[in-house]
């Protein structure tokens, strides 16, 4: 038994949302507010509680609900049980049988007998599929309604048409729609409700947003479409009525603009509420708040323009970042554009579009010029809006991102530019950025995930000018090594583990300093020897974090830290054959190129006979 009868029950059904409900558990630990936090520091405290429950003897149980998706995206935070320890993992795949084993125990199925007994025949044993759910469901709708099996059986749609989990859900669902009690307020609340995440439905808000009278929920919760507390003042509709009530709105209105009206005004309305949009930053997943999306674009080419829709757009684009898709929280925020007015709150929304078109270009376009000078100009037209109307809450969240482009742009110097200026000029906008957070954030600073996240981008920024300005390479290094030792020591102390996916790229960041410090500094065979050997080391235990980290399979960190240590091997293997300064001559490069290339050509050819073989 976990200790006190109790464990964590963690929402599955995409990797933001199990990063938030693991985030949840440790925030909660540490009397922060997961909702204060941005998605990496989130993803921080998600990983800082899979690393308590895994460091932890005490017997504990996990529950990861409606892990339907994918399993590999949720590897990584997946806790591993020790004795007296277990992980239950709700799906309707099979999928999970490939990383968990066949041999896991699962849940029993409701045999013909018990559906007989508990239903009073077999007429709806085919609808059940041996699931216990469908049991209670059409218990509760036999008990309240007078219908004989039978009935609800014809109600069934045909088979084929529609996924096999879904047909028991589907026909409790046409059965209660065909009711003559059941209005147009009953049909927006259980649309309303689909839309939402399952396990987490206020019934109050459910009601007011749909119209419908006090009580109503819970009509529809006797019938046993869902399933409601009034003592707690939650709901839950598991995932397979929401999916059918979704499905037959889109499919059995569809010959008319009768289910696309109902549906787009639903999501509208979800949209628009603060209180609807509060519940999907917590809760939500990825793809239920791309679907409403969606559907209130289409509203937008057929509604009049007015607050409902510039607020839902607004509020979508808000938790579209938060649960990290940067591309469709921009595509909604351009949505929103011709919407807006010259007011300062009109002016703040539009630096949040330009924010947005920034982050995309950073995070998705690297190696695209023209997509990064874009996105630059996008930032730093955020930060003249943020500074004309004195937001002090963005202004160095968005300098910095201009630094973080233009960092990247240092790659792409056109006449009249150089790689050293723009690195200087990244440099001096992340230190003035950072220097805002560090007032803004006050005695708090050194406590707090976003400022150590800012100080550590100062680190990053050193590397490229050490290579810029070789006769000041030492003290980049050195200010670059003690950021990088600073920031790792904190977030020992923020996340309490050694281990953690914002330790990891700390220790990397030593093993980088001490390579280019054996390239750029080094004046003795032995000190270059030292320093690749210290690259080596730091490398290496880096690589080993992001292998505990990215669970069974490399994922792109230990990827990215195999590249480094590549460069490293290729420095050990040349030295001291080959001597070479800040600067090598040209007939020193190209002697480095002519040993360097064999061995490269080699291990390209075996890995091609391992692809053949594959």
């Amino acid at each position: 038994h976990a200790q006190n009868d109790s464990g964590w029950f963690l929402n599955a059904s995409d990797p933001q949302a199990l990063i938030d409900s693991l985030a949840d558990a440790e925030t909660a630990q540490a009397g922060l507010s997961r909702s204060e936090l941005e998605r990496p520091d989130r993803e921080g405290y998600a990983l800082a509680a899979k690393r308590r429950l895994e460091s932890n003897p005490a017997p504990w149980i996990v529950v990861l609900d409606n892990a339907d998706g994918d399993p590999k995206p949720l590897l990584r935070y997946l806790p591993r049980p020790g004795t007296g320890q277990l992980v239950v993992i709700t799906s309707t795949t099979d999928e999970w049988l490939r990383y968990v084993g066949p041999d896991q125990p699962q849940l029993d199925k409701v045999t013909s007998a018990e559906i007989a007994r508990e239903l009073g025949g077999s007429e709806l044993e085919g609808l059940v599929r041996g699931r216990a759910l469908m049991v209670y469901a059409f218990q509760q709708l036999l008990r309240s309604e007078p219908i004989e099996p039978t009935r609800v059986a014809a109600d069934a749609p045909s088979p084929g048409r529609m996924p096999e989990e879904m047909e028991g859900p589907s026909a409790l669902w046409r059965v209660l729609s065909d009711r003559d009690w059941f209005k147009r307020p009953h049909m927006r609340l259980c649309a309303i409700a689909a839309h939402l995440p399952a396990d987490h439905l206020p019934i109050d808000l459910l009601e007011d947003l749909s119209g419908a009278r006090a009580g109503t929920l819970l009509t529809l919760a006797e019938r046993g479409l869902l399933v409601a507390d009034p003592g707690t003042g939650w709901a839950r509709l598991h995932r397979l009525f929401g999916a059918a009530i979704l499905w037959n709105l889109e499919h059995d209105l569809a010959t008319s603009t009768k289910g696309a009206d109902l549906l787009e005004s639903v999501a509208l309305t979800i949209a628009a509420s603060e209180r609807a949009c509060k519940v999907l930053r917590d809760h939500g997943d990825v793809r239920g708040v791309k679907l409403l999306l969606d559907r209130v674009e289409q509203a937008r080419k057929r509604c009049a323009i007015g607050p409902e829709l510039r607020n839902g757009l607004r509020n979508l684009g808000v938790v579209l970042e938060l649960r990290g898709d940067t591309v469709a929280s921009a595509h909604a925020y351009e949505l929103l554009v011709a919407l807006l007015t010259d007011t300062p709150e009109d002016r703040r929304i539009l630096a949040e579009r330009h924010h947005a078109q920034a982050r995309v270009a950073y995070r998705n376009y690297k190696n695209n010029e023209q997509r990064l000078r874009e996105g630059l100009e996008h930032a730093a037209a955020a930060h003249s809006v943020a500074a004309e109307l004195q937001d002090e809450d963005n202004i160095g969240r968005y300098l910095a991102m201009q630094g973080l482009v233009l960092k990247e742009l240092a790659a792409y110097p056109r006449p009249g530019e150089s790689p050293l200026k723009l690195s200087v000029g990244a440099l001096k906008m992340l230190e003035d950025a950072h220097a805002i957070r560090d007032r803004r954030l006050g005695p708090m600073k050194e406590t707090h995930p976003e400022w150590a996240r800012s100080f550590f981008n100062l680190a990053g920024a050193r590397l490229p000018l050490a290579q810029a300005q070789p006769r000041q390479a030492e003290k980049h290094l050195n200010r670059a090594a003690e950021i990088y030792r600073e920031v790792a020591a904190l977030r020992r102390v923020l996340f309490s583990t050694d281990v953690h996916a914002q330790i990891a790229p700390c220790i990397q960041g030593l093993g980088l300093v001490a390579y280019y410090r054996a390239l750029l500094v080094a004046s003795t065979d032995a000190e270059r020897s030292e320093q690749l050997r210290e690259a080596t080391h730091r490398l290496a235990e880096a690589l080993a974090q992001w292998e505990e980290i990215e669970g069974p399979e490399d994922g792109a960190e230990a990827a990215k830290v195999s590249g480094y240590l590549f460069k490293v091997a290729l420095a050990r293997r040349a030295h001291p054959k080959l001597a070479y300064k800040s600067h090598p001559e040209r007939d020193g490069a190209r002697k480095l190129s002519g040993w360097a290339a064999p061995l490269v050509t080699e291990a390209i050819q075996e890995l091609a006979i391992r692809h053949e073989v594959e």
